[in-house]
């Protein structure tokens, strides 16, 4: 642990600025996931670059129900500090999840999950690898679940990246694990 501490401490002392650098840039990024089942979901992230080690990263996503049923359609905020080391970002975030359910009497929006994530995310040139963890904690009492994805995307042409990404979900109490397929196109 105190190795842990004294990378991040390290990490956060200011470098020197040297002429040839680039002065600190916002960034942005609309991107959308194929989800297992054909479900679409797009997101929109915003980073707000502080210093060249920090930033905050917001985004807000949605997703339709595709042909998966696993899911109901949600709309997600999320934030948090954002890391940079060299070519890794290191990100952990909380959210909220407002979740769409059915009802008989006609479909209604409630609070639906606490999300405590944390994302690490390496590009190289026109490669990027991310391994996403998140942990939900439903409002309503339910099981708790842990979801992680990991995938890869390569630019192919300006700013339009692709790739395929590989997600399980883990219930926690229930020993349900899924396992699922899906693809990410990215515009910066």
């Amino acid at each position: 642990m105190r190795q842990l501490a004294l990378v991040l401490l390290l990490t956060a002392l200011p470098r020197p600025v040297h002429a040839e650098e680039a002065p600190l840039t916002d960034f942005s990024l609309l991107r959308v996931d194929v989800e297992d089942g054909f479900a679409l979901h797009p997101w929109i992230y915003h980073e707000r670059r502080l210093s060249p080690r920090w930033g905050i990263l917001g985004d807000v996503h949605v997703q339709t129900p595709g042909l998966n049923d696993r899911f109901p359609p949600f709309l997600e905020f999320d934030v948090g500090p954002v890391l940079h080391v060299g070519d890794l970002q290191i990100n952990p975030q909380i959210g909220v999840d407002l979740v769409w359910k059915d009802d008989p009497d006609g479909g209604y929006t409630r609070g639906g999950d606490v999300v405590f994530q944390l994302y690490l995310i390496y590009t190289w040139n026109r490669f990027n690898a991310e391994s996403w963890n998140l942990y939900f904690i439903p409002f309503d009492g339910a099981d708790h679940f842990y979801l992680m994805r990991q995938l890869f995307t390569v630019r192919v042409a300006w700013e339009l990246s692709l790739g395929p990404h590989v997600e399980g979900t883990f219930v926690r109490g229930l020993g349900t694990d899924r396992f699922a397929v899906g693809g990410d196109l990215g515009y910066r």
